[in-house]
């Protein structure tokens, strides 16, 4: 299982995905506040303990089914199939947050009247992006091999 690549694709991804929680990816700053925009929305003044503005549950919901997804499906190496299904989800999910995060930090900006500027931790769904499609690549290499070692027999 840890031995093929995609387990290691597939448990990075998931590692990136979960790490946002603890980050904050943007940071809106209008003319007398500064704010932080994270998963659960945006914040005044950037911490966790200050007063949340603006909620996000579409992030929130996209963020909890992802890494379920990503964990279950580096379980199901025996059913390459089904793990190429469930990665190709995870693909369409993981485009889905970035869009979303994307949403959330235009419309934060305009609802607050401020400019927004991006931290590196907004690339973290992307690099889980790229490194969901190389383990779909590779699911697809080992059901190619899987199936050529059945012809030979």
């Amino acid at each position: 299982m840890i031995q093929r690549i995609q387990t290691v694709y597939l448990l990075i991804a998931d590692i990136l995905i979960a790490m946002l929680f603890f980050f904050r990816f943007a940071e809106i700053s209008s003319s007398k506040d500064i704010f932080s925009a994270g998963i659960q929305g945006i914040y005044l003044d950037g911490t966790r303990q200050s007063q949340l503005i603006l909620h996000n549950w579409p992030l929130v919901v996209l963020w909890i089914v992802i890494p379920i997804l990503l964990f279950v499906s580096v379980f199901l190496f025996k059913k390459r199939k089904l793990q190429l299904k469930l990665s190709w989800i995870n693909l369409l999910f993981a485009l889905c947050m970035e869009g979303v995060i994307i949403l959330e930090i235009w419309f934060g900006a305009q609802r607050l009247s401020g400019h927004s500027s991006l931290t590196i931790y907004f690339l973290l769904p992307i690099f889980a992006i790229v490194l969901i499609y190389l383990a779909i690549r590779a699911i697809k290499k080992d059901e190619l091999l899987i199936r050529s070692i059945d012809r030979i027999r």
